[in-house]
């Protein structure tokens, strides 16, 4: 007998949920007996809205060598070169007031050969082969952990494939 089979219920359908955006297959794994028992089983796993290309990218079952869909980064943030004052530094104009930053700076997905290093307020601190970028040009970033992005962002423009904006998501967190 499961934990959950020698409970009783207070209720006709019991609500049990749990988080796990890293780890969301084993969380629905451990939530098999509940759903089994008669319970609804809710899996909190927000990474599933927009996933990243830091933390959850890492941590998804696929990328541990488990079973499981290969998931795709949906959130993209843009910033503009503002300098370039060495060879090898670029100082971009989004900073911790826009991007998260907790579980992992911004990842710079138009200079493979570059890095994201610090971000102060308003500026992100890029290092490495920077030579292909010119002050004006565009970069995209994609975001590690993007709860935080959506806490600091309570309207996210949806672009359709050729860059255009066609809707608006409100953020609620």
């Amino acid at each position: 007998m499961t934990l959950f089979e020698s409970l009783t219920w207070e209720t006709d359908q019991p609500v049990i949920t749990a988080g796990g955006s890293e780890y969301f297959d084993q969380v629905a794994d451990r939530l098999a007996p509940v759903a089994a028992s008669g319970a609804l089983a809710v899996l909190r796993a927000g990474s599933y809205i927009s996933h990243d290309d830091g933390l959850y990218a890492a941590m998804t079952p696929a990328a541990r060598d488990r079973s499981g869909p290969q998931l795709l980064p949906a959130l993209r943030a843009r910033a503009s070169v503002l300098s370039k004052p060495e060879p090898e530094f670029a100082l971009l104009d989004v900073g911790r007031r826009d991007l998260s930053f907790d579980s992992g700076l911004p990842v710079l997905l138009d200079a493979p050969g570059a890095t994201v290093v610090d971000l102060n307020d308003q500026h992100a601190h890029v290092r490495g082969d920077v030579a292909h970028l010119a002050v004006g040009d565009i970069v995209r970033l994609g975001v590690s952990h993007p709860c935080t992005t959506f806490d600091k962002w309570t309207m996210i423009p949806v672009l359709n494939d050729t860059g255009t904006i066609v809707d608006a998501i409100r953020t609620y967190f």
